[in-house]
């Protein structure tokens, strides 16, 4: 945690509670640097719940003047194996009690958030004026903390989090649970947020609450500082795919069966963190295909670098399989990314993502979800036409420049803060 500073003339005090670390959690980060950048007070609450990503925080941190208050919740010491245990069975025995029908506001709450009280305790811990929860199990501690403090609440949907599960009996009762978090807590917020167009009309429609701000997940125009370090092989066509895990149920096996499909000259690079039988599952396809030496996965990444890595390559894959409520109306981090890096996008027609293309036309191809002919068409449009290509990864650009950019989202974040402040 940073030292404390004065408050400022005319400075605001926003405290953002998460139940993310800030290293995994590139919203909250924009978010806490744009309010900082703006000359108001910025105190984020957010787990510690991994080393690993613990120590990465440590490195945003040192960069930061904004100030992160930690609250641990994996047993590292005896008395947070104590507190850790406590929280669990507490989480575990509301769960039970709100399944048979026992729905008081504790047991409700309880039953979202397994850390509630602690994470309650830390945002209330200090004065502020507005209260920003992200992700539904910081909506009702961020709650009681505004109560307790007589801040006005806000919460930013970074996605739909009621059709975010799966489509299972521990699924539906996992929505149970955040719908009725969200009916109690909804009301008493003075404003929503949402990251995409779809997911505003789609909380507006099921909680019949005003239609939220749409601060889209973008990112700054300007990366030419990141580590940009060239993974290519060769002068063939590269596509791109990245997220925080290679694995089943995101388009991957289509990917590599599509380019192998295509019989062009291409080489394909995946990023993020893959289970030796998911590798293998992989390149069982592309050996199939004849396409094993054109495959190439990487490790994760520094968010700080993703637009710079994505910038190396010439056609970004944003393919959400569609398989719940949010991944149809999302708009993926990934195709945000892509624009700003200045790749074309081949991206699954889903209506988040449609909401994003129809507004940079000319910057890519939307295919249906899971249909491996038309993404084969995709990859060999792109891959054996430059001109084609070159244009489209001009409109990308252009659309980042023009809407799809941090620096204009962060406006639009500021002053709707502000204002519910105000």
């Amino acid at each position: 945690m940073t030292a404390r500073t004065t408050r400022r003339r005319g400075a605001l005090r926003f405290c953002i509670v998460t139940t993310a670390h800030v290293s995994n959690n590139p919203r909250v980060l924009k978010e806490a640097d744009a309010l900082h950048e703006a000359g108001h007070l910025v105190r984020v609450v957010a787990y510690d719940s991994d080393p690993a990503a613990a120590a990465r925080d440590d490195v945003l941190m040192r960069t930061r003047d904004w100030r992160l208050q930690r609250v641990v919740v994996r047993p590292a010491d005896p008395l947070l194996r104590v507190r850790w245990a406590v929280a669990s069975v507490r989480h575990e025995a509301s769960r039970a009690l709100f399944a048979r029908g026992v729905r008081t506001a504790a047991v409700r709450d309880a039953a979202a958030a397994k850390h509630l009280w602690r994470m309650a305790a830390a945002a209330a811990s200090e004065p502020c004026d507005v209260v920003v929860a992200h992700h539904a199990p910081a909506l009702p501690a961020a709650g009681r903390a505004a109560r307790r403090l007589g801040a006005r609440l806000v919460f930013d949907y970074e996605d739909i989090y009621v059709g975010n599960v799966t489509d299972d009996a521990a699924g539906r009762a996992e929505s149970d649970r955040i719908a009725a978090v969200e009916l109690a807590w909804l009301p008493q917020c003075e404003l929503l947020i949402a990251s995409s167009g779809p997911i505003a009309d789609a909380i507006a429609a099921r909680y019949g609450v005003t239609r939220p701000t749409v601060v889209l997940n973008t990112f700054p125009l300007d990366w030419r500082d990141a580590a940009a370090r060239d993974e290519r092989v060769g002068d063939a066509p590269s596509f791109y795919w990245f997220s925080q895990v290679i694995g089943p149920n995101r388009g991957l096996e289509d990917a590599v069966a599509a380019v192998g499909r295509a019989g062009v000259p291409f080489q394909l690079h995946l990023r993020g963190v893959v289970r030796p039988e998911f590798r293998a599952r992989l390149m069982e396809i592309a050996e199939e295909h004849g396409v094993a030496s054109s495959l190439h996965l990487h490790d994760l990444a520094p968010p700080a670098d993703l637009v710079a890595l994505s910038a190396n390559h010439d056609v970004g894959l944003a393919l959400e399989p569609a398989w719940n409520e949010n991944s149809r109306l999302a708009l993926s981090n990934k195709l945000l990314t892509y624009f700003v890096a200045g790749n074309a996008v081949i991206a699954t027609d889903t209506p988040g993502q449609r909401s994003g293309l129809e507004l940079a036309p000319g910057s890519g191809i939307l295919c249906a979800p899971n249909d491996v002919v038309a993404l084969t068409e995709a990859v060999r449009t792109l891959a054996t036409n430059r001109d084609a290509l070159s244009a489209a990864k001009r409109c990308a650009r252009q659309a980042a420049e023009r809407r799809f950019s941090w620096e204009h989202d962060a406006a639009t974040l500021v002053d709707a803060l502000e204002r519910t402040a105000a």
